[in-house]
């Protein structure tokens, strides 16, 4: 099968307009590609290895110097729990005081659990629905853009009482939001294209305000687009952190 041309291609008002292609996210190119990150993190050069989250990295290595408390971080659309392998060997003696949680579809959690990954880090574990319990940040690791209304989702995110929302590789628009359609894992996935005054209205519902925002780690050239209008151009991905004052 030929590479698609574009990476994001259309413009319309929801997922449904949108009429995705393929599985996407349920089929198994996900996982293939999950299982290949997991196995490249674990055996990388670690002197060498370029972060694979360096905006998470920064905002948990400030929050555990000034706690000496377990530390809870849930994941969202975390896969395999590729990031959490990264973090045990950047954060070092720090990273005993981590609690991690991965969130993600049945499919991936069950691979995970069959493979007993949580048994490779006493302080990892997997769920398929919204853990009902207390977390100090949540995690959108490019995963928010994937949820047709991530206005509930911060939502259920600001309930577990964070003080921290990191989302990271996430797409964002001046104008405002839309849905498009991503060409990934050989499908047409909808994505929401967060514009950042709605995204700065819904964390701010919340309490929480903007405290940094920056390119993604890896961006060297714009998205390959079409059927965007001009004003609603997409350029990089981006990672923004929230934080309660």
């Amino acid at each position: 099968m030929a590479k698609p041309k574009y990476f994001y291609e259309g413009f319309y008002k929801s997922f449904a307009e949108a009429a995705p292609v393929e599985k996407g996210f349920a089929g198994n190119r996900r996982l293939e590609s999950l299982q290949a990150r997991l196995a490249s993190v674990r055996s990388a050069d670690w002197d060498t290895q370029e972060p694979l989250d360096s905006t998470l990295l920064a905002v948990l290595s400030k929050a555990l110097s000034q706690h000496q408390r377990t530390f809870r971080l849930l994941d969202v659309g975390g896969g395999l729990g590729a990031t959490c392998f990264w973090l045990s060997k950047t954060l070092g003696e720090d990273f005993g005081r981590l609690n991690y949680s991965v969130l993600d579809i049945p499919a991936v959690i069950d691979h995970a659990n069959s493979t007993n990954l949580q048994e490779s880090l006493g302080n990892l574990s997997f769920h398929k629905e919204f853990p009902a319990e207390s977390f100090d940040l949540v995690n959108f690791g490019s995963s928010l853009h994937y949820f047709e209304s991530p206005e509930v989702i911060i939502a259920t995110a600001a309930k577990t009482n964070a003080t921290h929302l990191v989302f990271t590789r996430t797409p964002v628009c001046q104008k405002g939001t839309f849905v498009t359609l991503q060409n990934y894992y050989e499908s047409r996935i909808p994505v929401t294209v967060l514009g950042i005054d709605d995204l700065n209205a819904w964390c701010g519902e919340f309490g929480f305000t903007l405290l940094s925002e920056s390119a993604s780690a890896g961006n060297t050239e714009p998205f390959p687009i079409s059927g965007i209008p001009e004003d609603y151009r997409l350029t990089f991905a981006s990672d923004l952190v929230f934080g309660k004052s």
